[in-house]
C-alpha cells in the first residue's frame, strides 16, 4: 500500500508539516518498521515487507526534511495525472536507456555478470527494444548460458524488433552459422554489412562462408 501513497500519506502528515514533525514521524515509523526489530519479535518472515516499508518511509523522510528536494515534490505532486504519467514515461525511457549502455559497456569489458544485470534490466523496462534483447541473448552466450544454436530465436525476436540494428543481424548469422544454416546466415551477415560496413566481424564471417560455399560448388 505504501506505493500507492504520496510521501506525506507514507509518513501520515499534512503537506504543511514543518521539519520537525517531519523528523518526529520518520522516528515513529522507523520505529515500528525497522526490519531489526522482527528477529526479537518472531517475525522474520516478515522481513521483506518491512524492509520494502522503511525504504519508502527513509524516501519520504529524505525529501520532504530537504527544502529543495520538497518543493520539487510538491511541484511533481501538482501536476495533472497526464503530465504525471508523461513524466513517469520519460523516466522509464531514461532509465532503460541508461541501463542498457551500461550492460553494452560491461559486455566490452568482458564483465558478464554486470552485463547479464544491467541488460536484464533494460529489457525489463522495455520489454520491446530489439537492440536490448538482441545484447541480452549475446550476453547469455558468452557468460556460457546457453549456445548460439539455443538462442537462435531470441535473435530472430531481436532482429524483428529491431532489424535496422547491425549487430542483431551478426548475433543471428553466427547463431544460424553454428547450427549449419550457412545459407542463412550469409544473408544475415550480408544485412549486417549493409546496415554497418564498419562491421568487421560481419564482414569476415562474410567472407568466409562465401569462400566456404564456393568451393563446395
Amino acid at each position: 500500500l505504501v506505493d500507492d501513497e504520496d510521501l506525506f500519506q507514507v509518513l501520515g502528515v499534512t503537506r504543511e508539516a514543518d521539519r520537525s514533525a517531519i523528523k518526529a514521524a520518520y522516528l515513529e515509523a522507523a520505529r515500528a518498521y525497522h526490519p531489526d526489530r522482527l528477529a526479537g519479535a518472531g517475525l522474520l518472515h516478515l522481513r521483506a515487507a518491512a524492509e520494502h516499508i522503511f525504504r519508502r518511509v527513509s524516501e519520504a523522510q529524505a525529501t520532504l526534511a530537504d527544502d529543495r528536494r520538497r518543493a520539487i515534490y510538491l511541484e511533481k505532486l501538482s501536476q495533472s495525472p497526464e503530465l504525471q504519467a508523461q513524466h513517469a514515461e520519460a523516466q522509464k525511457i531514461v532509465a532503460g536507456e541508461l541501463a542498457l549502455r551500461e550492460g553494452e559497456l560491461a559486455l566490452k569489458r568482458r564483465d558478464w555478470a554486470l552485463a547479464l544485470a544491467r541488460l536484464g534490466e533494460a529489457i525489463k523496462i522495455n520489454p520491446s527494444e530489439g537492440e536490448g534483447l538482441g545484447l541480452y541473448a549475446w550476453a547469455r552466450h558468452m557468460a556460457g548460458q546457453a549456445t548460439l544454436v539455443e538462442l537462435r530465436k531470441d535473435f530472430e525476436h531481436a532482429a524483428m524488433k529491431a532489424p535496422e540494428c547491425a549487430r542483431n543481424h551478426y548475433y543471428l548469422g553466427m547463431s544460424r552459422k553454428q547450427g549449419g544454416d550457412l545459407q542463412s546466415a550469409v544473408s544475415s551477415f550480408q544485412r549486417a554489412v549493409d546496415l554497418d560496413p564498419r562491421n568487421a566481424e560481419a564482414a569476415s564471417e562474410l567472407r568466409v562462408l562465401r569462400s566456404r560455399l564456393g568451393k563446395k560448388r
